[in-house]
């Protein structure tokens, strides 16, 4: 019996259905998509940022169109300049667990097999979060990381003070 259990493990582990005793799992956090992320590039180098209604002032000269930090917070990721249309960002999905978010994203590349126009692109992602949704603590931190679970990029934000 006691093998068995030696082999189980490892397997749940890989699986990433094993959860620790005494550590809480991450949740998922429900966002939406920003329809128009172009208008939220602010920079042409890239940037990963937590916009709030107390830091929005901060990147923009006025709120983007359809925000409403009232209720929600922007997640936004941006790639910067890039030569053509086959730079690509896109969010796959959010977690929570305690006061740490995880933001995970596509990024795609060009495929070397396509013949791509030379036009200058910032590829942009956008997540809507209703503040709501989210667990309540004083500051959370935000932990961005690509498809295959590498970290690029941090932030923090105080979202309910």
């Amino acid at each position: 019996m006691n093998r068995t259990w030696l082999l189980v493990i490892p397997l749940l582990i890989a699986s990433g259905s094993y959860m620790p005793l005494h550590g809480e799992a991450a949740k998922p956090v429900v966002f939406r998509a920003m329809p128009d992320p172009e208008q939220w590039v602010f920079s042409d180098e890239p940037a990963y940022l937590v916009v709030t209604e107390k830091n929005w002032s901060r990147y923009y000269t006025s709120q983007p169109k359809g925000s409403d930090f009232a209720n929600c917070i922007y997640i936004v990721a941006s790639r910067g300049v890039k030569p053509n249309p086959g730079y690509r960002i896109r969010i796959l999905q959010i977690q929570q667990q305690k006061d740490t978010i995880t933001i995970k994203f596509e990024l795609r590349e060009p495929d070397l097999k396509k013949i791509y126009p030379q036009v200058i692109v910032r590829p942009c992602a956008v997540a809507e979060v209703v503040k709501a949704d989210l667990q309540r603590y004083d500051l959370l931190r935000f932990v961005f990381t690509d498809q295959k679970g590498r970290q690029i990029a941090t932030a923090k934000a105080e979202i309910y003070r």
